[in-house]
């Protein structure tokens, strides 16, 4: 029985306090049993809108409890009957992402009440983990030390070591591969679906790979899941180490992926699997920071994409730094100054503003008239360009920037975030 209901699933949520829920309840999946049901309904309200993180964070706890008391008043018996059922269902309907991690939810709350049931003097410090924080709607998260060094903008291969912008005692080890924005978003995708994991094992995710490609905002066509699976792959042969000193060093560098089943077969296609090692687990589970989907789906990528996420990781509303510093850390590179910042300034720009100009390129944009037009580049090669182009919005996370020289000679830009 252990083996069976203290799987991957397996959590202890944090309780503090409850209200009675009151906002709108999403639609639950079909068919299922009357119990999962109501469970299903508590765990998927909506936050309010507008609501700060803070106040999501209240809200999600209250939603939480009010499930936790619903499951401790089951029969044992009837707890793992409807832990076997979640499980069926969820491996012959194969539901959406979102619907998903409500369902892991309920596992994890049924599984809760057993552990509790069978030894109330059970700690959270066996073989069993469960991420420390809330992974709220709309967001995922990424490990703080990743995006506070060069672990995506560096280009080399071979193994490098980083160290923490703002953070001079921790140093990064990245190995054998580099790493792009690509990989980034796609850790913080993986990262929102995790709820527990095996201290040895990690965590095994299933998940649909077309969701995955909408969530990530990446074009919904086939060469995205190309892309997802390139990186996919990409992840499971480059290490990642974090460490603080000698003397907290674990000594250990392992991938962030173990085993996939990434299938490009159209007819096999529904369902991939990844398993995340729990060495990258628990570097998120250290220091993490959140990253909105949404903020991800409206940047171009690139230097916007890693600017943000740094930009996320600071808790003081305003900092300063080094424009070389900031600018190798989010991939910019050029032997002329004076290019390197202008191109820091057009990705601060776009996250202060808040707007994203997009126009169609290559076979997205046909020779139609008043939707494109033949043009030819600095190489005299042939192109398609657009004439029309659409603007994405978001909630621009910096309220200003400017630049400044020291005494020394050195281009510093100050950073004023917004109040989240």
């Amino acid at each position: 029985m252990k083996n069976r209901y203290f799987g991957l699933f397996s959590t202890r949520l944090k309780t503090v306090g409850i209200h009675p829920p009151t906002n709108e309840i999403l639609i639950a999946p079909m068919d299922l049993h009357p119990v999962i049901q109501e469970l299903y309904d508590l765990l998927s309200q909506k936050h309010p809108q507008g609501a700060s993180i803070s106040e999501m964070r209240s809200f999600r706890i209250a939603c939480s409890k009010a499930a936790e008391l619903r499951a401790e008043l089951l029969p044992q018996v009837l707890r793992a009957e409807l832990i076997s059922h979640i499980q069926d269902y969820i491996r012959e309907t194969l539901p959406p992402v979102e619907k998903l991690r409500t369902l892991f939810e309920c596992q994890a709350t049924l599984v809760t009440a057993i552990e509790t049931a069978m030894d109330e003097t059970r700690t959270s410090g066996g073989k069993q983990r469960t991420l420390p924080f809330e992974i709220f709607e709309g967001y995922g998260a990424s490990p703080t030390a990743l995006v506070r060094t060069e672990f995506f903008a560096n280009q080399q291969s071979g193994t490098q070591i980083f160290q923490l912008l703002g953070m001079n005692f921790m140093n990064v080890e990245r190995g054998k591969l580099p790493l792009s924005d690509t990989h980034f978003v796609l850790i913080v995708f993986l990262v929102s679906l995790v709820r527990n994991w095996d201290e040895e094992l990690g965590v095994n995710l299933r998940f649909n790979p077309w969701d995955a490609i909408r969530r990530m905002g990446w074009s919904v066509n086939k060469l995205s899941l190309q892309r997802l699976k390139d990186a996919i792959d990409r992840l499971a042969d480059t290490t990642v180490r974090v460490y603080h000193d000698h003397e907290t060093d674990r000594e250990e560098a392992a991938p962030m992926v173990a085993r996939r089943v990434t299938e490009m077969d159209k007819a096999k296609r529904t369902t991939w699997e990844v398993q995340l090692t729990s060495t990258l687990l628990e570097v998120v589970s250290a220091h993490r920071t959140y990253i909105k989907f949404e903020t991800l789906a409206a940047l171009p990528g690139g230097c916007a994409t890693l600017l943000y996420a740094f930009i996320a990781s600071e808790k003081s509303k305003q900092t300063e730094w080094d424009v070389e510093d900031l600018a190798r850390l989010v991939g910019l590179t050029s032997s002329k100054p004076d290019q390197i910042r202008r191109k820091l300034k057009a990705a601060l720009e776009i996250l202060v503003c808040g707007l994203v100009e997009v126009k169609p390129r290559g076979e997205a944009v046909r020779e139609v008239e008043g939707l494109g037009e033949v043009d030819f580049n600095s190489n005299g090669e042939l192109v398609v360009r657009s004439k029309t182009s659409k603007t994405k919005t978001f909630s621009p996370p910096l309220e200003s920037f400017s630049f400044h020289k020291t005494q020394k000679g050195k281009v510093r830009v100050r950073l004023i975030k917004r109040n989240a």
